[in-house]
């Protein structure tokens, strides 16, 4: 993967934010693929740490990695 490829699959949580948070009945879930990259140090894209994290963005990371 390039410098390039790595900048913009970075952005990918914001990306699904945008296409997804005009569909009504999904905005109740936009945490989830807003905020599944984030880390407990605040090393994700977001910045957001801790319990400042979603629990449902929590569980979905878990899951995402169990399931791979």
């Amino acid at each position: 993967m390039t410098d390039e490829e790595w900048v913009a699959m970075k952005k990918h949580p914001f990306f699904a934010y945008e296409m997804l948070s005009p569909i009504r009945y999904l905005r109740l879930a936009l945490d989830i693929p807003y905020c599944h990259h984030e880390k407990w140090t605040a090393a994700g894209t977001t910045r957001l740490k801790g319990t400042q994290i979603p629990i449902v963005a929590r569980i979905f990371a878990v899951v995402d990695v169990w399931t791979h």
